[in-house]
């Protein structure tokens, strides 16, 4: 959280990842390595479907693994 009050004081480059970032920790001070990967592999912006399985994933729903967009 120390990152996010020096943005916020300082100012940075891309600070709105940092700034936006959501952090539902069990622990806020030693969170667990799966909520980390969860936190960084994101959630849908917008609904999105996987041309290939068909699946679809609603916006705010946590992806099942990165996805790069291209």
């Amino acid at each position: 959280m120390k990152v996010r009050e020096l943005y916020r004081k300082e100012g940075g480059k891309f600070p709105d990842p940092i700034l936006n970032a959501w952090f539902p920790y069990t622990d806020p001070k030693n969170p667990a390595l799966s909520e980390l990967a969860k936190e960084i592999n994101g959630k849908a912006l917008a609904d999105l479907t996987d041309p290939k399985t068909n699946q679809t994933i609603k916006a705010g729903q946590q992806l099942p693994a990165l996805v790069a967009e291209g």
